[in-house]
Parts: structure tokens; C-alpha cells; sequence
């Protein structure tokens, strides 16, 4: 399914890539994105990508509530900054279906930290996504 994944969110923009980076105010400081940001409209409703079962649903500092799910292949995918789930542990998913909402920021930024992991090995989530 690489390239081919439909976007967790149904509007956004990558607003930080994966891997290692410096940090954008910091100077001589590197941050790490196991993952993306994409930054979305308030209250944007998360859909899972691919057909699954919930693994995990929990309130994480930093992250609000983050939702994992499992699929075929030891593939995993992982969506934080939730203000809202709609899914329980165990429950099994379809691709669009939707299963949190966006929780902005204090500035008013809607933007969501999504994941690809194959096992324990990150996966780079634009090798993934289709493209816009």
C-alpha cells in the first residue's frame, strides 16, 4: 500500500517531517519526529487509514489522547493530539472510518502527530500517503 494510503485527516498539510531535525527556534538543538505533524482544521474529525483493531486508546502529557491500531503484516499505525475517541480497545476498524477528532492547541493550531511503524521499525509516513 505504499503511496497509497488515504490521509488520516480530509484536510491538511504536512507541517513537520520525519526524521531528525533542528529545532526551528533553538539554535544547536535537534528534535526528532517519529512520525508527522499535519496541521488541519479545528475540530477535524481522524480516520483510520487502513482496516484494523484498535490496540490502544489513553491520555498521553504532550500528546492528549493518542489512538493505535494494529493491521496485517506487524504493521502499526498511530494517531496523537486527540481531543476525542470514538473507538474502544479491541474494536475492529475499516480504512475512512472515522475514530478521534483533532484537539487544537492553546494558540488555536489543529495539528495531528501521525505514525507508521512496521514492528518495532518507524516507518516514514510520506513513503505512505498518497499524494494531494
Amino acid at each position: 500500500s505504499k503511496t497509497k494510503l488515504l490521509w488520516p485527516v480530509q484536510y491538511g498539510f504536512i507541517s513537520s517531517r520525519f526524521g531528525k531535525h533542528p529545532h526551528p527556534v533553538l539554535h544547536n538543538v535537534m528534535v526528532e519526529n517519529l512520525g508527522v505533524d499535519i496541521q488541519t482544521k479545528k475540530e477535524e474529525k481522524v480516520r483510520a487509514v487502513f482496516d484494523g483493531t484498535v490496540m490502544a486508546v489513553q491520555e498521553v502529557v504532550g500528546m492528549n489522547t493518542i489512538i493505535m491500531l494494529q493491521h496485517q503484516g506487524g504493521y502499526y499505525t498511530f494517531y496523537a493530539k486527540l481531543s476525542k475517541s470514538f473507538v474502544k480497545i479491541g474494536q475492529k476498524v475499516k480504512a475512512k472510518d472515522m475514530i478521534g477528532e483533532v484537539q487544537p492547541s492553546e494558540d488555536g493550531t489543529a495539528e495531528l502527530q501521525f505514525q507508521i511503524w512496521k514492528n518495532s521499525e518507524k516507518q516514514d509516513p510520506e513513503d505512505w500517503l498518497s499524494k494531494r
